[in-house]
């Protein structure tokens, strides 16, 4: 028996074809068309929305937008990359009408449109919505360390920069004293070459230069790090539990609870997502056309101010509290132990003494009312259980119950809660563990977040096609 047999290359062939006939209804490349097709370039922001009258050509910025929706989706990111596939990809052959812009084209496309990009996002998120595809009722919002275009080897603390640049004046006075010390030695042996050790010393020079402008950098900023290629990337930790750390940025994402729809994106410096949960329920209302919306966060978010700014302006959070520090003893008494009667505005404690209104005094930044009664915690025999100063001071925010609102409900719709992971996990599952979505191209906070506002467009539309299908 013999194999299955081709058609010989050299064989002439005559076949009625077209390209739209190679590409089947219901593919991701006729979504991604539709969707394109469908926005207003113009009012977007896009370069080259109209054309001028005179010079060369343009292409269409429709046409990159599409290359670059259909590359994110099927883990080709690079310009090179896009260029190459543009010329050998029948899919993309069809996207693109058979164009094939060079790779500086492509390039210049995501670096030219920054602000267009995140535009296009929030137009997809309208038309999610007036498809019915969004629940607008409950949301998930969670963040994760997305690597820099930067080596971490290039991240520099103060102490660092001091270190190298003692390095550099010790290298040069090394060389200096070689210099000196030529005359001095037989001529029999090999001195080092005036023009070269010159030479290095300048190199060595020049780099101490560039030292000195990232620490000038660091003391007008008052950052603790400062990031030598792309200024805006800031050292964090990755793992999540201190087990290493790189040079990233922090994206936050906020999921719609239906489908599973991303609805609002931003890139941050911050290495925490403390304070970040009103913002981010703020812009995926803002994008759903809705006024209240429930919000889901894990512990990070714990910030009783950004809670509270976020209960006020109708968004209803379900967050859990952290416990931070070591776990006390179980016959000590912790917050927990102490009621507050709002009736007298004071504390009572585990031993029904009550700690009274002290005044209100800034701690890192946040005004908060104080607690406390010298006196009674003197007298108490228990003080050892409660604190190891002279006393016990509690601090409350001034609109504490509304976070302690906040806390009781969030114990209270357990099962609402547990929906947290399965709704905003599989987004970023998907982006960094399928599409090898695991470190940025671009540079610089403004471009990062056009990137990762096209990653998330990219999603949905994946996402939509999922949907309809099923």
């Amino acid at each position: 028996m013999r194999y299955k047999q081709g058609e010989q290359r050299d064989q002439m062939q005559f076949e009625l074809l077209n390209m739209d006939m190679l590409i089947p209804e219901g593919h991701s490349c006729r979504l991604i068309d539709a969707f394109v097709e469908g926005l207003e370039m113009g009012k977007l922001g896009f370069k080259h929305a109209v054309p001028k009258a005179v010079g060369n050509r343009p292409y269409d910025p429709k046409m990159l937008l599409k290359l670059y929706l259909y590359g994110y989706q099927n883990r080709i990111r690079s310009s090179r990359r896009l260029q190459a596939e543009s010329r050998r990809n029948i899919e993309l052959m069809w996207l693109c009408e058979n164009q094939k812009p060079d790779d500086k084209t492509i390039s210049n496309f995501r670096h030219d449109n920054t602000k267009a990009l995140k535009s296009a996002f929030r137009a997809l998120c309208v038309m999610c919505g007036e498809l019915e595809l969004l629940g607008k009722e409950v949301i998930a919002v969670d963040g994760s360390k997305v690597r820099a275009s930067q080596s971490k080897k290039r991240v520099y603390s103060r102490e660092r920069l001091h270190e190298k640049m003692t390095k550099i004046d010790e290298r040069i006075d090394e060389y200096l004293r070689e210099l000196e010390q030529n005359d001095l030695r037989d001529r029999k042996e090999k001195k080092p070459d005036a023009r070269e050790v010159q030479k290095a010393i300048e190199e060595l020079e020049k780099r101490q230069a560039q030292y000195n402008e990232l620490l000038r950098e660091m003391e007008d900023s008052g950052e603790s790090f400062i990031s030598e290629t792309d200024r805006d990337a800031r050292l964090m930790k990755t793992g999540g539990d201190g087990r290493m750390s790189d040079a990233c940025y922090n994206a936050q994402i906020a999921v719609d609870g239906k489908h599973g729809l991303i609805v609002a994106v931003e890139a941050t410096q911050d290495a925490n997502d403390m304070g970040k949960l009103h913002s981010m329920a703020q812009a995926a209302k803002d994008a759903m056309g809705v006024e209240t919306v429930s919000a889901l966060a894990d512990t990070g978010y714990f910030d009783g101010e950004d809670i509270i700014a976020a209960e006020k302006a109708g968004t209803v959070c379900y967050v859990k509290n952290h416990r931070g520090g070591k776990r006390p003893p179980d016959d000590a008494y912790g917050i927990e132990h102490f009621r507050y009667d709002s009736a007298k505005d004071c504390y009572v404690c585990p031993e029904s003494r009550e700690l009274e209104y002290r005044g209100t005094h800034m701690y890192s930044g946040k005004r908060k009312r104080v607690y406390y009664d010298h006196a009674a915690c003197a007298a108490c025999g228990c003080r050892d259980k409660c604190t190891k100063g002279k006393h016990r001071m509690i601090r409350r925010l001034p609109e504490q119950e509304i976070l302690d609102a906040v806390l009781e409900r969030t114990e209270r719709q357990r099962e609402l809660y547990k929906k947290r992971g399965q709704i905003v996990e599989h987004p970023f599952g998907t982006l960094k563990a399928v599409w090898g979505y695991r470190q940025f191209l671009c540079r610089g906070l403004e471009k990062v977040g056009a990137e990762l506002a096209l990653a998330c467009s990219a999603y949905n539309l994946r996402r939509i096609q999922t949907i309809m299908a099923g």
